[in-house]
């Protein structure tokens, strides 16, 4: 394979198994050349190092007023989110939401009376704590360290709200 040019090679016509080999130059091994050297990488390596996510922990006062929030330390810029999100106690105003790529948001939710789950498309968030009385949220923004939220308030609600925010690359 001495001088043969990647273009050159045949297409892998399947997904690659886990123990594949990928060319690629580390350009911090300068021993076959300045611009780096030739090494191979496993898909398993290669994808590790792509693929990864983080948790953190947020709360929401839910008698805030509507408005963006940034929630940060991912560590990496997100490109999806999932976030499961509860009141102490209670199924009321508790949940679970995904927001994809193109920050396209569905949330799953208990209704205020507590007696059925209920689905809101585009929004992550939908905390309904009693009759006309809650907190929704969007994802607005992927950013380099986290997401940004832009919440909007319905009546008067009254609760803390516990948000597991788990970040995709």
């Amino acid at each position: 394979m001495t001088n043969l040019k990647i273009t050159g090679l045949t297409e892998l016509a399947e997904a690659p198994a886990t123990g594949d080999f990928v060319p690629i130059v580390d350009v911090s091994d300068t021993t076959q050349g300045a611009d780096g050297t030739t090494k191979k990488v496993t898909k398993l390596n290669l994808v590790s190092g792509i693929l990864s996510s983080k948790v953190t922990e947020e709360t929401r006062e839910l008698v805030e007023d509507s408005g963006a929030v940034s929630y940060t330390g991912a560590g990496f810029r997100p490109t999806s989110v999932e976030i499961i999100y509860f009141i102490s106690g209670y199924l009321t105003g508790s949940g679970q939401g995904f927001s994809d790529s193109g920050k396209t948001s569905m949330a799953m939710y208990w209704s205020y009376t507590e007696t059925s789950k209920e689905k809101s498309s585009n929004t992550i968030i939908y905390s309904e704590v009693a009759s006309n009385s809650a907190q929704s949220a969007v994802v607005t923004s992927y950013d380099a360290d986290g997401i940004t939220l832009t919440w909007t308030k319905i009546g008067s609600p009254a609760a803390t709200l516990t948000m597991l925010i788990r970040y995709f690359r």
